[in-house]
C-alpha cells in the first residue's frame, strides 16, 4: 500500500514538532501506520538525528524589532503605491458639460416646484395638459 506524499510530510511534521519538545513517539507513528512502517521508520530516525544536531535558534530582539520595522515599511509602501489614484486629466470640455447639467438639473426642478406652487395658489392659470 502507499501512503501520500502529504501524509508522509504532516507525519514527519508532528514528529519533529514533538522531538522538539523532548517527546520521541516514533514507535506511536510506526504502530499507527504499520503498513509502510519500512518506508517511514528511516524517515523518524533522520528526523531524530537532525533534532539532535540542531537546535532552533531565537533571533535577538534588535533584529526582530528590525525585521517588523521593514516587513511593515515595505507592505505600507507597496500599499500606498497600489491605491494612489492616478491623476486625472483636466478636460474642460467635460467639466462644461458637467456643469451644463447641473443647472439643466436645477433649472427643471425650480420649474416643477414653480408649477406645483403655482397650481396650488389658484390664480386662474390654466392648468398644464397632461395625457
Amino acid at each position: 500500500m502507499m501512503i501520500e506524499d502529504t501524509t508522509v510530510a504532516n507525519l514527519l511534521s508532528s514528529h519533529a514538532d514533538r522531538l522538539l519538545i523532548g517527546d520521541d513517539h516514533a514507535q506511536d507513528y510506526l504502530a499507527l501506520f504499520a503498513e509502510v512502517r519500512y518506508d517511514i521508520a528511516p524517515l523518524l530516525r533522520l528526523a531524530r538525528d537532525l533534532a539532535a544536531w540542531l537546535r532552533p535558534v531565537k533571533p535577538r530582539a534588535a533584529f526582530r524589532q528590525d525585521l517588523h520595522r521593514s516587513l511593515v515599511a515595505s507592505g505600507y509602501r507597496q500599499l500606498s503605491h497600489s491605491l494612489a489614484l492616478e491623476p486625472l486629466d483636466h478636460d474642460t470640455r467635460r467639466d462644461w458639460m458637467l456643469s451644463a447639467a447641473a443647472i439643466g438639473s436645477a433649472v427643471s426642478v425650480v420649474g416643477v416646484l414653480a408649477y406645483l406652487w403655482r397650481s396650488r395658489s389658484g390664480n386662474g392659470a390654466p392648468p398644464l395638459p397632461i395625457q
